[in-house]
């Protein structure tokens, strides 16, 4: 199948089908398709084949398709040639960062840049980054309010996608002064179908019971559903956190009362990212997910003040 993000699923077998040794001998070739009702020209066909294209074949030529960091080093090096042949790929995403960031006193922006061949440009002043923009080298203090634009350009002077980071001063969210908590997080789930998760509905409540941490721990859900998890995240040092929610279809982090990732309606499995300042000890937790039908991804990491990014677990929760 292919994948909504930059490669298609590497861990896919051709021959995983629980096929007998003689009946795998049927198996002439694998296929992916793109459909073209709402792609209005060949320019965007590309872009959204190239280079999913590659991860089809890595998928059907290579012993090990897992080898995802392998097979990331052999698409780089192929973009020479899709460059030469002028054709739109999408560009590797830019990482490192976090659209929405926060700084309490200062703060130094960074960018992973997968292509080092590639250059990245930004602005400040909330123009589309151009080759005469300034060059992203390393890393840019940050000690004021301020909106990046940046984007990487390839070889031959094309530009890929733009990229906004906004930066805004932000004190330390005091901690909740609470006593007496337990382990783990208040769980609902509700059995409905809803367009985002304002409309979720206390009236449509099935089930209700402590998860260790952000889980689903309903057997067999309905096609369409909706969850609440709640309860506190234990900061367990003063610093700027970063929380990456991953999920389809839609989802709301809320911290301290307030949303801080939005990744609400309904789309496919896609990451959006929010940073805060906290202060040691509980803060308010709350997430509410639903799905629209067809299979869910739900997923919440979080980068502590160290830089170390890591996936939620039962060391982080705490419920009344």
């Amino acid at each position: 199948m292919l994948s909504t993000k930059f490669f298609c699923n590497l861990t896919f077998d051709p021959l995983g089908f629980q096929l007998s040794t003689a009946d795998q001998q049927y198996i002439k070739g694998v296929q992916s398709c793109t459909w073209t009702e709402t792609i209005p020209s060949e320019q965007r066909l590309e872009y959204m084949i190239f280079p999913r294209m590659m991860a089809m074949s890595e998928v059907a030529w290579n012993n090990s398709p897992s080898d995802w960091k392998g097979f990331e080093k052999r698409v780089i090096n192929q973009l020479p040639m899709l460059d030469a042949m002028n054709i739109n790929y999408r560009f590797q995403d830019l990482k490192g960062f976090s659209v929405n960031s926060v700084f309490t006193d200062t703060a130094s922006l960074r960018i992973t840049n997968p292509v080092p061949e590639f250059k990245i440009h930004y602005t400040t002043d909330g123009s589309l980054p151009t080759l005469s923009s300034k060059i992203f080298n390393g890393s840019v203090l940050v000690n004021q309010p301020v909106q990046f634009k940046l984007a990487a350009f390839n070889t031959s002077g094309k530009r890929g996608e733009v990229y906004t980071i906004n930066y805004k001063k932000q004190p330390y969210a005091e901690a909740t002064k609470i006593t007496e908590l337990q382990k783990g997080l208040n769980f609902s789930y509700y059995p409905h179908g809803y367009r985002v998760v304002s409309e979720i509905s206390e009236k449509d409540l099935e089930i209700k019971q402590v998860t260790s941490a952000v889980e689903i721990p309903v057997a067999k859900t309905a096609d369409q559903f909706a969850t609440k998890h709640k309860g506190y995240f234990y900061a367990d040092q003063t610093g700027v956190y970063t929380f990456f929610l991953r999920s389809d279809d839609g989802s709301v982090l809320k911290i301290n009362g307030s949303t801080l990732v939005d990744n609400d309606g309904m789309h496919f499995a896609i990451e959006k990212s929010a940073q805060i300042a906290l202060k040691k000890g509980y803060h308010a937790f709350e997430l509410l997910f639903l799905e629209g039908g067809g299979g869910y991804t739900l997923k919440l990491e979080v980068q502590d003040p160290s830089g170390k990014r890591r996936e939620v677990n039962g060391k982080d929760f705490f419920r009344q």
